[in-house]
């Protein structure tokens, strides 16, 4: 079980770490051989010393392309097919909620050696684990290491043919970063929260989370103080004044 997390977590880290490489532009298309995939991503290991190239070619060495087969099943995955409500009614219950805190506890170790090796919290690799696979309880008929290896090559081919351009405009922009970095980081405590609490049941409860998530993550990227500005919002609100700005400066 606990091999299969870290097969996963390397492809995924590959995947994480191509997404935000400065390397020149690496030709890879739809029709590419699979080898072609595999080498791309490779290449770019030098770039990032956390991922060794022999745990890279350890678990990508002889992988299946079952990229026809995972393009697919992921075109009738029920989270593409689903409100998102709806799915996380179904995946996120409070049993499964209980049994990944108790998850958590038992394998605090093994989860600190991931987090401090390859940068993923413990609640994020718990609420993966429990959402894909229900603990470890379904599993599928094909290798974790060869399908996450063919979704991260459908991904990279498919977003350089609709993206191609952008990948790059960081090199003739100024101030433009190479890297979604940012946005990452700004959206990851959003997504363990609503793994964690079944997200919302109304639209009253969407707006108010929406808002509140975006005041926190604003404050975090200028600095300023959440408690200060939700403060200052309260008591325009009862003077009957603007709500303060969130732009910078404002």
């Amino acid at each position: 079980m606990v091999r299969s997390w870290i097969g996963s977590l390397v492809l995924a880290t590959v995947v994480a770490v191509h997404g935000g490489s400065t390397a020149q532009p690496l030709s890879v298309g739809v029709g590419e051989p699979f080898s072609a995939c595999v080498a791309a991503l490779r290449q770019d290991l030098d770039q990032h010393r956390e991922v060794r190239r022999e745990t890279f070619d350890t678990y990508t060495r002889g992988a299946q392309d079952l990229r026809p087969l995972i393009d697919g099943a992921s075109r009738a995955q029920p989270e593409f097919e689903l409100p998102i409500r709806d799915y996380l009614a179904r995946r996120a219950d409070a049993e499964r909620a209980a049994e990944g805190r108790v998850l958590m506890q038992r394998e605090a170790g093994a989860l600190e050696g991931i987090a401090r090796r390859h940068g993923v919290d413990a609640a994020t690799v718990v609420a993966v684990f429990g959402v894909e696979t229900n603990y470890g309880r379904v599993a599928d008929r094909l290798p974790v290491v060869d399908a996450t290896l063919s979704r991260a090559c459908l991904n990279l081919a498919k977003r350089f043919e609709t993206h191609g351009e952008s990948y790059f405009r960081f090199l003739t922009t100024p101030g433009v970063q190479p890297t979604n970095n940012l946005a990452e980081q700004a959206i990851r405590f959003v997504v363990i929260d609503r793994l964690i609490t079944q997200g919302t049941r109304s639209e009253v409860g969407n707006r108010w989370c929406e808002r509140i998530w975006t005041v926190i993550a604003t404050c975090s990227q200028q600095g300023r103080s959440v408690f200060a500005y939700l403060g200052e919002a309260v008591g325009a609100w009862f003077d009957g004044a603007e709500a303060p700005s969130l732009l910078p400066g404002g």
